[in-house]
């Protein structure tokens, strides 16, 4: 709480100091009038020397000069002289022109942002607000904000004292007096200063906050002169505000600084900003709805960017994620997904959600909304669950999380095939257990028709669910996928693709079919079956040609995979028998011999 002293002795030095400062004002305006007087007698003196002669009147063509001391040769001189001089005028003006006439015009708008200025008039107030206000709308145009030209004028300094009612409160009686939580500030009532009410410094503190947020929404640059100015305790103070819009512009300036980038938003969580968010900010948002939706978009942004925030700075915000989730507002729920997806993709975060089981189911529930500005962030959470451990794992299939990834596979938008394959990619490199619930749940066929006839970014995703699930499924579900769903089908199509990640995962799920038999002798009927299956997409051939590609790891991979599961074996026996059957390892580099 701050002080309001009565002290003779203190009101007598503060009325004192305020007369100086009055006095060093009206010395100063005395002083550019008089800089202004002079001026304007050296211009005029600079003019009568090239007119010390009466105004010519022309005759046609010829000057005719009443005075005598000058003939015609002379006047036709100096006129021509003067006309010289006119013309360096106008190039001098041009040159001018430069410098926008803006600039100049910010500067000088700038130079009255000062509060001592409050002290000579007692309407200047008014007129504080206004150029707050003009400067507010030049940030506020939409292409090419005059941003550098602001902060080059000076304003930024003086918007940010009018961010602390403090500083206000030096030029200016308030009434009624609000509460300021600072004991060791001091309140002086003074007839040497204005009157103003508490509406009116909210309403230049609200300008001044918006101003900073259009400057904190440039570049990084802009953002960074924001920031080093100051602007952050005293957004953070504002949060606080009773006033719904003051608060709500801070709100959303806090967003601006931390959605730059990691740096800015850690330095705004280290100054304590999520407590404040959620014990005073949030109580007064939730009953308005553009406030509630800067809220939630700010909340989002104290956990997006890489590195991921320190824990300890952003787990509170988790309680109140949960309740967000539930949101009406479809912007909110938006905002409350993605700091869900953020939050999923760090450790303590994943395994907080993970635990919960209603909210999975909610998030579960999320990915068949209608709206796909909501399913994509919902989508994007469950995925970075599935990334987590079998247990966590394990925690979305309990809540049916198969039966909406089917429908998201579905899906008219690309992005949201694309993440559910690659969430069900997650889950296929789970246990033997849940790659066999996948197998079970019948989405292995829309799997398969994605990887066959969707665009390449999803299809990519589909030989990812494939080759996980090889990699770790138990023989029985190996041959299923070969035989019920044609992998290796699959798999051929993407060997002679460009991408060299696409052709690896393929090599390793052909290498590890190749290793899931292994324990079957060579004339085993299933062994033979998946020989046919080999010759007949040519999977040999396309090895072969794969050990000539310019990536290393896959022409490596396919040379191994030739020389170990195709290399050419002499059989004496078979020779004699005048046979050419064709025995699994056995290639003679131009296909399979029968």
């Amino acid at each position: 709480m701050m002080n309001i002293v009565d002290s003779k002795n203190g009101f007598e030095t503060f009325e004192e100091d305020l007369k100086k400062t009055i006095q060093s004002i009206q010395t100063d305006e005395i002083q550019k009038k008089e800089n202004k007087i002079k001026r304007d007698l050296i211009i005029q003196n600079a003019r009568k020397k090239y007119c010390k002669f009466e105004k010519p009147v022309f005759y046609g063509s010829t000057p005719l000069f009443t005075h005598h001391s000058f003939d015609n040769d002379n006047a036709n001189q100096i006129v021509t002289q003067l006309n010289m001089k006119q013309q360096q005028k106008r190039n001098y003006s041009q040159q001018r022109k430069k410098t926008p006439d803006r600039e100049i015009h910010l500067n000088s708008l700038a130079e009255q942002l000062d509060l001592k200025y409050l002290l000579l008039n007692n309407n200047y107030f008014t007129n504080l607000l206004n150029i707050t206000t003009q400067f507010r709308k030049l940030l506020s145009i939409e292409t090419n904000p005059p941003i550098d030209k602001v902060i080059d004028s000076g304003a930024v300094a003086h918007f940010i004292k009018f961010l602390d009612i403090k500083n206000i409160l030096q030029f200016v009686n308030i009434s009624p007096l609000p509460v300021i939580n600072d004991k060791d500030f001091v309140y002086y009532y003074s007839e040497l200063k204005p009157t103003v009410n508490l509406s009116q410094i909210n309403n230049l503190q609200f300008e001044a906050t918006w101003a900073l947020t259009n400057i904190a929404s440039g570049s990084s640059t802009h953002t960074n002169f924001v920031v080093t100015s100051g602007a952050v305790p005293y957004f953070i103070e504002l949060i606080k505000s009773d006033c719904n819009d003051l608060c709500e512009q801070a709100i959303w300036a806090l967003g601006n600084i931390m959605g730059d980038c990691a740096a800015m938003r850690d330095y705004v969580l280290s100054m304590g900003v999520m407590k404040v968010l959620i014990n005073d900010t949030w109580p007064l948002a939730k009953h308005r709805v553009s406030m509630s939706r800067n809220f939630s978009w700010t909340l989002s942004n104290c956990l997006r960017g890489k590195p991921s925030p320190d824990w300890e700075l952003v787990k509170e915000s988790y309680p109140l994620l949960c309740e967000l989730i539930y949101n009406s507002d479809e912007e909110v729920l938006t905002d409350c997904c993605w700091a869900l997806s953020y939050m999923a993709d760090t450790t303590n975060g994943l395994t907080e959600i993970a635990r919960n089981r209603t909210l999975l189911k909610r998030l579960v529930e999320l990915c068949l909304h209608h709206q796909p500005a909501i399913i994509t962030p919902a989508l994007r959470t469950i995925g970075n669950v599935a990334t987590g451990n079998d247990v966590e794992t394990q925690s979305l299939l309990d809540v049916g999380a198969l039966t909406v990834l089917t429908s998201c596979l579905s899906q008219q938008k690309k992005s949201i095939r694309k993440e559910a394959a690659w969430t069900i990619s997650n889950i296929t490199a789970g246990s033997a257990y849940q790659i066999n619930q996948v197998l079970n749940s019948g989405i292995f066929k829309i799997v398969m028709e994605r990887l066959h006839n969707d665009e390449f970014d999803v299809s990519k995703e589909c030989v990812w669910v494939v080759s996980n699930a090889i990699a770790g499924c138990k023989f029985e579900d190996v041959k299923r996928l070969v035989f019920d769903y044609d992998v290796i089908k699959g798999f051929s199509k993407f060997l002679d693709k460009k991408d060299s990640k696409v052709v690896m995962v393929s090599l390793e799920g052909l290498e590890n079919i190749f290793k899931a038999y292994a324990h079957k002798e060579k004339d085993n009927e299933e062994y033979l079956d998946l020989l046919d299956k080999m010759e007949d997409n040519d999977i040999a051939g396309l090895l072969e040609r794969l050990q000539s590609h310019k990536d290393d790891s896959v022409a490596s991979l396919a040379y191994n995979i030739l020389d170990e599961y195709f290399a050419e074996e002499e059989d004496e026996t078979e020779e004699k028998e005048g046979t050419k059957g064709f025995s699994f390892g056995s290639y003679s580099g131009g296909g399979f011999q029968f």
